[in-house]
């Protein structure tokens, strides 16, 4: 998603996490990187999740 608005510093967090499906809520979107060593959750709690 492309937006002309920047990220405000401090709004971005994160942390490595052990579980792909930690989460608040149903997660509603998956995708794996191509070297299948990293995968990408989001779900209804507004919050991305990688893990490795």
């Amino acid at each position: 998603v492309r937006s002309p608005k920047k990220l405000l510093p401090g709004l971005l967090e994160f942390s490595r996490l052990i579980d792909g499906n930690a989460s608040n809520g149903p997660i509603t979107s998956i995708e794996f990187h191509r070297n299948a060593q990293l995968l990408l959750t989001a779900g209804l709690d507004k919050k991305l999740n990688f893990t490795s």
